[in-house]
Parts: C-alpha cells; sequence; structure tokens
C-alpha cells in the first residue's frame, strides 16, 4: 500500500519491561515514526478489543519482519487474531449504541434545525462508524484507512443499508441533505434487524446494565 509520499513506520521491541515511547521526526523530503515498546507492552496492547479494533489491530498483523529472532512478530498476530465471540459482540453493541445511534440522532437534529453545514462530516463519520461495526462483527482487521470503507462492502455480514450511504461518502456527494438524512435513516432502519439476525441485543434498561455492572 505504500506510495512515493507514504512515512516509515517502524517497531522496535526492547528488553525490559513497561517501555513504551514513540518517536516522530521529519526531515523535509520524508517523516518517520519509531513506536517502541518491551515485550510485555506490545502483548498487552495486541489483545485489546475496542470499538476501533479493526482499523488499529491491523498494525500487528500487516507486520514485515526486519530482524525478530525470538519470533515475537507471528506471536502478536495471533494474539491480535484470537477468536473472542462474546468479547466482540460486546463491543458492536457499544458501537451501535454510543456511536451510530448518536450520530444518528445528530444528523436528524441538524435537518430539523436547517443547520446543515455539519452533515457532510457527520455522514462520514456514520460510514466509518459503520465500517467498524462491520468489522467487528466478521473480526475482519481492514488492511488500510484509505480503503476500508471499500473493503467493508466487500464482506457478506453487513446491514443492508450500509452501502448506499457508503457510496455517498465515498464519491463526495454530500452537497444534498435530504439525501444525507435519507440514507443515514435507511442505513440506521438495517441496523435494528440486522443485529437481531446476529443476535445482538440494543434495547434495554438501565436497571438491568446497572445489575450487570454490580454481578461483574
Amino acid at each position: 500500500m505504500d506510495g512515493p509520499y507514504s512515512d516509515v513506520e517502524l517497531y522496535c521491541i526492547l528488553q525490559g519491561e513497561n517501555l513504551e515511547a514513540v518517536c516522530e521526526w521529519t526531515t523535509g523530503p520524508w517523516k518517520g515514526l519509531i513506536n517502541i515498546y518491551s515485550k510485555d507492552v506490545m502483548v498487552r496492547d495486541a489483545a485489546i478489543v475496542d470499538e476501533t479494533w479493526p482499523l488499529v489491530q491491523s498494525g500487528y498483523v500487516y507486520i514485515k519482519s526486519l530482524y525478530d529472532p525470538g519470533g515475537i512478530f507471528p506471536r502478536l498476530r495471533e494474539i491480535a487474531l484470537e477468536s473472542r465471540p462474546n468479547e466482540f459482540k460486546k463491543f458492536v453493541r457499544n458501537l451501535i449504541v454510543g456511536e451510530l445511534y448518536e450520530t444518528i440522532g445528530k444528523i436528524r437534529n441538524a435537518h430539523v434545525s436547517g443547520s446543515h453545514v455539519s452533515l457532510p462530516m457527520l455522514a462520514m463519520e456514520l460510514a466509518k462508524s459503520g465500517a467498524s461495526l462491520i468489522g467487528l462483527a466478521n473480526q475482519h482487521l481492514y488492511t488500510a484507512f484509505s480503503t476500508h470503507l471499500e473493503e467493508a462492502m466487500q464482506i457478506a455480514n453487513r446491514p443492508d443499508g450500509y452501502d448506499g450511504l457508503c457510496k455517498m461518502v465515498i464519491s463526495g456527494k454530500l452537497d444534498n441533505p435530504n439525501d444525507i438524512l435519507k440514507e443515514a435513516n435507511c442505513f440506521w432502519s438495517r441496523i435494528e434487524s440486522w443485529a437481531a439476525e446476529n443476535d445482538i441485543q440494543i434495547y434495554d434498561t438501565l436497571k438491568n446494565l446497572l445489575n450487570e455492572q454490580q454481578e461483574g
């Protein structure tokens, strides 16, 4: 995926524990980034599952090893891709209720109030969150941020209404407020049925959630 204007990104794993630093610089013609970690920090971070997993954790999977005598990078890849269906399902629900529902509400509010300047940005945010939703539900890591919307539309298990929204964002045709509202509402209406098909409970009561917190 590298092009003539890509930066150079490296991992440097040091002996020791709890070591973590990032060094980023530019010489003018090019930019470099070195992530400096001890092995325990890398193992900890590779195991993280949250709403950003489909985009962030790809850094532990698509690594090209320059020097790895201890075989650390293959192990990190295994950890990042480990199957944890219940954990992934929890964050799919969190993404729907937290990010998607909130963004849909902002789009509807902007349309009702006539303040349309934020709608293109909100449509892009909704498409990005939708891609994260699809990636999480299918435990799929995207190869690059620049292609993740197109990749999301190639995954079979996705809400039916996603493609219309995604194609509109990719095309850059975001000047019609009514079209944005239409595609956003269509996407949301299909999310509900898609969640039911994937055994993901969206609706709950505060009492149940508080009881779960206490039991946990």
